[in-house]
């Protein structure tokens, strides 16, 4: 039986997701009282999500910031939600103690690959409750179906758009400049040499 089987209605615990999710098979949510399962990753998703995690590994080789891929769960409070980004970018990165399984409390940066299943999530809902982390100050989406990268500087989350493979995306809370070049490397037959 799946986990996402066993809590369709009711109202849980943090308590409860957390231990649950620590022998799931799969990634959930928690969102106030209710677990929901993430969907599965496409094949775009897939190709972007490990050249992000590549270039910023890289970037961040010294310094007190890191770069944490999809496996890091984030800490809401206000919205009391756990959530899996597709990417984080923490400097001096805090930890809940809550669970040993790695609850990030201080993202600076959030990223999404947007995929048809999760977009309207991403920029709606999604994007609501990581505003309320004092924390954020760049929420930067990824599209899958053509080189396009847009990111939203806090305070007042003002979107700068970065369009073509040959565009690089200036994410200001850490001062780098990101080749989209290099994150769709393997996603667009163009983007090959």
């Amino acid at each position: 039986m799946a986990l996402q089987d066993r809590f369709e209605t009711t109202q849980y615990s943090i308590a409860d997701y957390l231990a649950a999710e620590r022998i799931a098979m799969e990634k959930h949510e928690f969102l106030d009282g209710e677990i929901r399962a993430m969907p599965g990753a496409r094949k775009e998703h897939l190709r972007v999500t490990p050249q992000l995690s590549a270039f910023f590994t890289n970037e961040f080789e010294d310094g007190p910031c890191e770069y944490l891929d999809s496996d890091v769960k984030v800490w809401i409070p206000s919205k009391r939600i756990f959530t899996y980004p597709d990417g984080a970018i923490a400097c001096l990165p805090e930890w809940s103690d809550q669970d040993a399984t790695g609850i990030l409390l201080n993202p600076k940066v959030i990223f999404e690959v947007l995929s048809p299943s999760t977009e309207a999530y991403d920029r709606g809902g999604k994007f609501r409750s990581y505003r309320s982390l004092t924390t954020l100050e760049d929420y930067v989406l990824i599209d899958t179906s053509m080189p396009v990268v847009e990111i939203f500087s806090g305070p007042d989350w003002v979107l700068k758009t970065f369009e073509g493979l040959d565009a690089v995306a200036h994410i200001p809370s850490v001062g780098l400049d990101l080749p989209l070049r290099r994150i769709y490397r393997k996603t667009f037959a163009a983007s090959k040499s």
